[in-house]
């Protein structure tokens, strides 16, 4: 059993040249040592454990005192955050409690050693009670030995509407905001009764929601690791937190550090864009781009390349497109696309015109991970990331870019890492989000699994097999079929519109979204694959969806318009539809979500 107190301060001393010792040992460097005499109430512990081990009693900005299995910390070291197996957590602090032979960390919250001063008490399996207190000494948190006696503001006399104001802050959404409590049971209700077909949607985990409901929340930061913009960095707190996440991403893609570096603020994929093309390009630089992709027009000189009759980039007359309109970015990405891009050939053009290939992967980085197809990492000079994607992560963007590449921009010569970074903070971005920054390190750990890339796998078998039903229906698919998740159904011969085969779709609980063409609608096998569909399970899909587009077919004469009312015997006819959809769909869990709580 591991049982960690405090000690009366008089039980035990450890003399300095002693700590400094222990410090030595741990393979730390002194910091902040001084005097004995400038010390405030030193701190003791005990560890009762079956085999010898140090304890380090560590604040969240990387500081550590060291004691022996008795003694008292009386100097600071630097060093790297410890991982643990497990944790016991409490709003005042947590101890990560590791293996015997290595060492147990007691870690006080960032906003604990700024300016608060409490206790906190846990009782740790079923050991005695611990608490931990302290106060601020040259800028160290230390830990005391007995609590002083605190009044907080909200219990003066008088401040009742402090008190109001914080019954409120601790208010349950359900008592807080009904109408909002209502919406939200809807939603679930809505993910859960429904097939949710729109391409760019994904599932993300409890875990990652988890955490975007944290305390992570409040905490504000700015600037980027290892640069302070002002003394709310969170490099001050965490100083390895941010760099973890960037290790993360780009061991995901096995990238090379020293090649490659990332940026983790991006709070969007189209925001990401942007601040790549201003990192990159003067205004009115020129951009190519795949057709129905946005670009930033107003600011920049942009024109799209060309897709054959089938669907597919036309690559020879893009070479063409390019030696005429002498692009400084080409854009190699889309969100409408079922095929891989050729991204070597397009690095041809690039290089022929002095351009910046930028790779936008963001509806296909989990298929990258899984090797499901091609990657663009070779031959791009940048590569963007919707988090919320593929990578079933939270909304956010990641922005790749080549170290150590130099360009000229208004006569200055300029490194593409140092652009971008300037471009999302301070250009575009004040602090990052880091509640949503944390999310992502949980959605990237997920990812670097085995099971991960088995649902990747997954996604693209349900793709085909869903292609290939609809094509055996008789619609036309784009491109024939897919290489990743999206499938494109071409209505333009089927006598009816996409935009009432989508409205009738929607009133039936299956969502799909639009292609570039009035007679596109697109869908993706994403969502319903992490519920757990299969092969035959889409084939069931597709013939919902053939439902549904017979049913504007027959009522294509009297339903003159989308925004008209549907008549009483039209209505029946989808509801129809729609409880066959909700019973197929139920029987599929759904993240987060039960029945139970719809």
């Amino acid at each position: 059993m591991v049982s960690i107190q405090l000690m009366d301060p008089k039980e035990e001393e450890l003399e300095t040249d002693q700590c400094l010792k222990e410090v030595s040992d741990q393979g730390g460097s002194e910091a902040n040592c001084d005097d004995a005499s400038d010390m405030p109430e030193e701190v003791h512990l005990e560890k009762h454990i079956e085999e010898d081990c140090d304890i380090l009693v560590g604040l969240a900005n990387g500081t550590r005192m060291v004691c022996k299995k008795k003694g008292t910390a009386r100097c600071q070291i630097s060093c790297n955050m410890l991982t643990s197996p497990e944790s016991i957590t409490h709003d005042a602090f947590t101890i990560f409690l590791s293996s015997p032979s290595a060492s147990s960390t007691i870690r006080l919250c960032s906003y604990m050693i700024k300016d608060y001063t409490g206790n906190g008490e846990y009782n740790i399996e079923g050991s005695e009670k611990v608490v931990a207190m302290g106060r601020m000494c040259n800028g160290v948190y230390y830990l005391k030995s007995e609590p002083p006696q605190i009044q907080t503001r909200s219990s003066l006399a008088g401040d009742s509407n402090n008190n109001e104001w914080l019954k409120q802050l601790n208010t349950p959404l359900k008592d807080a905001d009904p109408e909002i409590a209502k919406i939200l049971d809807f939603e679930k209700a809505s993910q859960w009764q429904g097939f949710e077909l729109v391409p760019s949607a994904s599932v993300t985990s409890t875990s990652v929601m988890d955490v975007l409901g944290s305390t992570m929340t409040n905490k504000y930061t700015e600037d980027y690791p290892g640069v302070v913009y002002d003394d709310e960095g969170i490099t001050q707190d965490y100083p390895d937190l941010s760099y973890d996440i960037e290790f993360r991403a780009l061991s995901l893609f096995g990238l090379n550090p020293a090649e490659w570096g990332v940026n983790v603020q991006s709070i969007s994929r189209s925001t990401a864009m942007f601040e790549v093309y201003t990192a990159l390009l003067t205004p009115r630089g020129k951009i190519m781009h795949f057709p129905s992709y946005e670009t930033a027009s107003e600011h920049f000189n942009s024109r799209p390349y060309k897709l054959d009759r089938a669907g597919y980039i036309e690559y020879n007359q893009l070479e063409q497109q390019v030696g005429m309109f002498k692009p400084n970015l080409i854009v190699a990405g889309a969100t409408g696309y079922p095929r891989s891009f050729k991204y070597e050939r397009m690095r041809t053009f690039c290089n022929k015109t002095k351009a910046f290939l930028v790779a936008d992967v963001s509806d296909i980085a989990g298929l990258i991970v899984a090797d499901q197809i091609s990657s663009p990492f070779k031959h791009a000079d940048v590569v963007i990331i919707s988090t919320q994607r593929s990578l079933c992560g939270p909304r956010g963007a990641l922005i790749f870019y080549k170290k150590g590449q130099k360009f000229i921009k208004n006569g200055k010569e300029r490194t593409i890492e140092d652009s971008i970074n300037k471009a999302v903070f301070p250009g575009f971005q004040g602090g990052p989000h880091n509640q949503t920054i944390v999310a992502l390190a949980v959605a990237l750990k997920q990812a670097n699994t085995q099971e991960y890339k088995t649902f990747q796998e997954r996604i693209v078998k349900n793709a085909r097999k869903f292609a290939e039903t609809l094509k055996d229906l008789g619609y036309k698919i784009v491109t024939d079929g897919t290489d990743n998740h999206l499938v494109v159904v071409n209505l333009g011969n089927s006598g009816i519109d996409a935009q009432r085969v989508l409205k009738i779709m929607e009133v039936a609980c299956i969502t799909a979204d639009r292609n570039m063409s009035p007679d596109g609608i697109q869908m993706g096998s994403l969502v319903l694959t992490s519920r757990g569909f299969i092969e035959e399970d889409f084939v069931a899909v597709a013939g919902f969806f053939n439902e549904a587009v017979k049913l504007a077919l027959k009522n294509r004469s009297s339903w003159h318009s989308v925004d008209a009312p549907i008549s009483e015997g039209f209505q029946e006819l989808i509801q129809q539809l729609k409880d066959k959809v909700v019973k197929y769909a139920e029987k599929f869990p759904q993240v987060g979500i039960s029945k139970m709580n719809v």
